[in-house]
């Protein structure tokens, strides 16, 4: 239990002038209640060292309180005040002031004045001799003093606080007042210890000690306690509803998720129909991360999101994600940090209409493919495969994946090239290559995430075994509005090794070409503009990239080096593959 010291909250009117002091105290300048400017020590003992002064005088009007204070001075600042030229010091300060106060090496400090004293006042050049503004001031009464502490109740979602008189002051009689309701503690004619509360877990206290002039009454500032939010664990989860706004702090919670950082958590039960619940955590204030569970204790991960640019903007680390409700269940959706980031998060949640999920949405039901045959797929209403951070891509970690599945059997010299085009709205078929259904990071044969279509080269795969390929967009997770970046692609696994005449083209009505094996150019020739053409080497880069907008387009393969390339041509918006050979 941590005491803080409560503060004196005495605002004063002053007025300013320019006044240097005296060299010593006997020629100490006599000062009124104001603001002193351009005040200079004079340096005779080159640098700062603290054998220069800047003396002043001021002989109190009452029995009450000076104040002293250079905290909008603008220099490092050391002061000392005696009652007597040849006494010992009284009070001093060096470093009092908090940074918003203009310099947090300035000076600050009170001290009980006896009526018609006169007070010396030393300024030292411990560590400056530059000018500098100080302020005086005076009021009639002595303030009280005291400590707080704050008395955490966690089992009762509760708090207390602990207030410690240590002097009473001259402000009459005093009385505890707060700012969350209006309780008053009368406080006796002896020191002593009042407990201030209850108040609810997480508000916001201030407490004061109030006398009869308010320029004497001493405030706590704002305190709260430290127990861990109420749904702390998944077993206290928060329900949350469609159209929610929700609030929330991570930084008192625990870690419930593995990773270091702290963690709270809701839960979200279906309405009766199937559905897509987002969670968009984009407004929040730190680096966010989110997890849907069906169960609790939390097992069995259905969704998962770090950081979604898509959603949140360029360069964004805050959270946004979807996932599909079955109209029955409860999920638990856990709200974290990127690994031990905390602090505090809002989460917005919306309800649409569920898409139902593919058919090979799941590894063990991936659609299998024959070598150079096109298939057609499509990853809307998909959910994302990975559960955590050692199945969640080479190519594209911390994100989720609306991911569906596909498997082949490798061709016998064990080379395949495999390639995405987008056939809808989508603008993106990422690709990854794994040998088994456990999607293991350290197993993934290649993975290539761009925007928009995919080429990807996998060699040395054994003859005759199964390999998958998962093909996803970050679109469930970036559902804004209406707008969603998962959709249709086609995908072809093809045999590196084949000759010009195994290769066919899906739809030779969509264009023709000649010749194959091709020295110089290639001539393409379609029935509607030609958009655009594509080559790509066996490693999957791009060699040439051409934009015809006519009906007849010519290659210029000449400056290409002799081997096989896959030339993407998209006409009508529809995009076929061929394979080329330059002599």
């Amino acid at each position: 239990m941590k005491k803080i010291t409560l503060l004196f909250t005495f605002l004063s009117i002053s007025f300013g002038f320019s006044q240097n002091g005296g060299v010593d105290c006997a020629s100490a300048v006599s000062v009124s209640t104001g603001t002193i400017t351009g005040t200079t020590i004079t340096d005779t003992n080159a640098g700062a060292d603290e054998n220069d002064f800047a003396w002043f005088s001021f002989t109190a009007p009452g029995d009450g309180t000076m104040i002293l204070s250079s905290c909008d001075g603008g220099d490092d600042t050391h002061v000392i005040v005696y009652d007597d030229c040849a006494g010992a010091a009284l009070v001093e300060n060096d470093d009092a002031c908090d940074l918003g106060d203009g310099n947090a090496w300035a000076s600050y400090l009170e001290y009980p004045v006896a009526n018609g004293t006169t007070y010396y006042i030393q300024w030292t050049d411990r560590w400056s001799f530059g000018p500098f503004d100080w302020e005086i001031s005076f009021i009639g009464c002595i303030p009280p003093a005291g400590t707080v502490a704050v008395v955490d109740d966690c089992a009762n979602s509760q708090f207390t606080i602990d207030v410690d008189v240590t002097d009473l002051g001259s402000n009459g009689a005093l009385s505890i007042t707060n700012n969350f309701n209006a309780d008053v503690v009368a406080v006796d004619m002896g020191v002593n210890t009042y407990s201030v509360g209850p108040f609810p877990t997480g508000s916001a206290v201030s407490v004061s000690i109030v006398g009869d002039n308010a320029d004497c009454d001493i405030s706590s500032g704002v305190l709260t306690d430290s127990c861990p939010p109420s749904n702390d664990e998944c077993g206290s989860a928060i329900a949350i509803a469609c159209d929610g706004n929700y609030a929330g702090s991570t930084v008192l919670a625990t870690d419930s998720g593995g990773n270091g950082a702290n963690d709270v958590w809701f839960s979200y039960t279906g309405s009766g129909v199937a559905e897509d619940v987002t969670l968009d955590l984009c407004g929040s204030g730190y680096d966010t991360a989110v997890r849907v569970f069906t169960d609790c204790p939390a097992t069995n991960q259905i969704a998962f999101n770090d950081d979604n640019a898509a959603a949140c903007g360029a360069g964004s680390t805050r959270s946004y994600l979807t996932f599909a409700s079955d109209g029955t269940s409860t999920y638990y959706i856990m709200v974290e940090g990127w690994n031990t980031s905390q602090g505090t998060f809002v989460m917005n949640v919306t309800c649409a209409a569920n898409i139902p999920a593919p058919a090979n949405d799941l590894c063990a039901n991936a659609e299998g493919l024959t070598l150079d045959v096109q298939a057609s797929g499509t990853t809307a209403g998909a959910t994302d495969s990975s559960t955590g951070a050692t199945d969640d891509t080479t190519c594209q970690p911390f994100q989720f994946k609306s991911d569906v599945w596909y498997s082949f059997v490798a061709p016998a010299d064990g080379d395949v090239g495999i390639m995405t085009t987008i056939t809808g709205a989508s603008d993106q078929a990422n690709i990854a290559v794994y040998p088994d259904c456990n999607q293991l990071d350290d197993d993934s044969l290649g993975c290539s995430n761009g925007n928009g279509g995919e080429m990807l080269n996998v060699t040395g795969l054994t003859s005759g075994a199964t390999y998958y390929v998962m093909v996803w967009s970050d679109g469930i997770a970036a559902r804004q509005g209406n707008f969603r970046t998962e959709g249709t692609f086609n995908i072809i696994v093809m045999d590196a090794t084949l000759s010009t005449e195994d290769f066919q083209a899906v739809n030779q009505e969509l264009f023709t070409y000649f010749p194959n094996p091709v020295s110089n150019n290639l001539t393409i020739k379609a029935q509607k503009n030609i958009q655009n053409i594509t080559v790509f080497n066996m490693l999957g880069q791009t060699v040439i990239n051409n934009v015809p907008n006519a009906v007849e387009s010519n290659v210029d393969m000449s400056a290409l080096k002799s081997g096989a390339y896959f030339v993407k041509v998209t006409v009508d918006n529809q995009t076929e593959t061929i394979r080329i050979i330059r002599n």
